[in-house]
């Protein structure tokens, strides 16, 4: 029997007007649009999850990610 594989989009919306901005926001413990997105992610529990609008930082592009995951516990 072949196993269902769960799909998801989200639209975030956690692009930001200056770089960095996200990950400041996202180092805030008490996000209150982080910790919405993360219940929705949470709630759905895809397999595999696609983020959209969802900042990238040159410096470091990873880190607003890991911030992320820590907030959602993915």
């Amino acid at each position: 029997m072949a196993t269902a594989i769960r799909f998801s989009q989200f639209n975030a919306s956690l692009n930001r007007n200056s770089e960095g901005e996200l990950v400041r926001n996202l180092s805030t413990p008490d996000n209150a649009q982080a910790k919405t997105v993360a219940e929705i992610i949470q709630r759905n529990n895809p397999d595999v999850l696609l983020i959209n609008e969802f900042d990238y930082a040159q410096a470091n592009p990873l880190q607003a990610v890991e911030l992320l995951q820590k907030i959602t516990w993915l």
